[in-house]
């Protein structure tokens, strides 16, 4: 991993993070729906405030044990919403730094690990969301989720089962997190050394303590049951309609990168086999896209591994880029970006159901399949456009040196 100096660091934790968030902010407008609290920050604004008009909104579940966020955002001195949208601003700034020092730890480059940072920023749930729909919590709660994988890649191992315990008060599916810092654990220590098993005990009796204490002090005003919530989601595989709308989730949810990881397969396999834990982390992903409704924001709990996968797929080319590397590099970042939703005007409310959640859209979907569809066919044009280029200034094999 090359060295990187102190400029180059204040780019990548200063000026590009404040420059992504400053943007996406001034262009973005707020959810028509609620008065822009959309449907969940009905619910957060209500426990965020000291005098909510319902009361009785604070205590619906699950909504009412996650308590960080609404938490931080009432000891915030402006409005509601205001409130909602500096930790928005704030936590996402944390997200971007710690996903640097994410992609730098797994072994990229500055350059692989910048245009990481612009990957994920890419997706619409990850920054853009905030803003639109500030009352949502998945702003910190991808802060925390990449805090832990960061301090995991760190090796501060000591500080993760108490950040763990944490993070399920900000939102109980990160206790899924636990499986991918054991396998990192283990891999140091041994699947089932005496510390193992001591540091897998802490990582789960932690949160479940944290999970026992917060539902003893809220009490919800209707039951709610997480496996048959899971088990509603998991019918759905069963409707014929579901699946065109899960191919909009897709690339909603991650953009170009699918075609991206799948181009450079070669490439990521290898690493992909040195570092198990984010193929872990992708795997538990799609086991997490049936905890909700809205598939494309779910896919937000496995985008860390799927942007390190895209960024080390991208490493090669980021060596020495010249002319048609660099239109390539250009082309791709803005097509993932159009198919990531970060550049397409929101439109009217029900736009956005159809772009980005189109289990709720009303009437079909094809058009927006087409539309992905061109824009694919568009980056397989210039990708082959790219190889020629590059095919045509290789050394013959006569030119090449016995």
């Amino acid at each position: 991993m090359e060295s990187t100096t102190t400029q180059q660091k204040l780019l990548a934790l200063i000026v590009l993070p404040g420059l992504i968030l400053a943007l996406v902010w001034a262009s973005t407008p707020l959810i028509e729906r609620n008065g822009g609290l959309d449907y969940d920050g009905v619910y957060y604004a209500a426990m965020a405030s000291a005098h909510p008009a319902d009361p009785s909104l604070a205590r619906i579940a699950p909504y009412c044990w996650r308590v960080v966020t609404p938490f931080l955002a009432s000891l915030l001195p402006f409005g509601t919403i205001t409130n909602f949208e500096v930790l928005a601003f704030l936590s996402n700034w944390l997200a971007l730094a710690l996903l640097y020092g994410l992609l730098r730890r797994s072994g990229l480059s500055y350059r692989a690990s910048l245009l990481g940072m612009l990957l994920y920023a890419g997706i619409f749930w990850t920054v853009k969301f905030s803003f639109y729909s500030p009352c949502y919590i998945d702003y910190q709660t991808q802060a925390i989720s990449l805090a832990i994988l960061y301090l995991m890649l760190r090796r501060r191992y000591w500080a993760l089962p108490a950040l763990l315990a944490l993070g399920v008060l900000q939102k109980e599916s990160i206790i899924f997190l636990v499986p991918i810092v054991y396998v990192h654990y283990a891999g140091q220590y041994g699947w089932l050394s005496r510390k193992t098993v001591l540091f897998l005990a802490l990582s789960l009796i932690l949160p479940a303590l944290a999970v026992v204490a917060v539902r003893a002090w809220v009490h919800p005003i209707r039951d709610y049951a997480h496996t048959t919530h899971y088990l509603t989601n998991l019918r759905v595989l069963l409707h014929r309609g579901f699946w065109p709308r899960f191919a909009v989730a897709l690339f909603s949810g991650l953009g170009i990168l699918p075609a991206l990881v799948a181009y450079r397969a070669r490439q990521v396999y290898p690493f992909l086999r040195r570092n198990l834990h984010w193929a872990l982390l992708v795997a538990i992903g799609i086991l997490s896209l049936f905890g909700g409704t809205d598939k494309a924001r779910l896919f937000l709990y496995m985008l860390p591994a799927a942007v390190v996968f895209a960024a080390e797929a991208m490493e090669p080319v980021l060596v020495r880029p010249k002319g048609a590397a660099w239109v390539w590099l250009g082309g791709t970042l803005l097509l993932h970006f159009y198919l990531g939703n970060l550049l397409t005007p929101m439109g009217t409310y029900e736009d956005y159901l159809r772009r980005m959640v189109p289990e709720h859209a009303i009437g079909p979907v094809w058009g927006e399949l087409v539309r992905i569809g061109a824009v694919l066919l568009l980056w397989v044009g210039l990708t082959l456009w790219y190889a020629h280029r590059r095919a045509e200034k290789a050394p013959s094999p006569a030119s090449r040196p016995a």
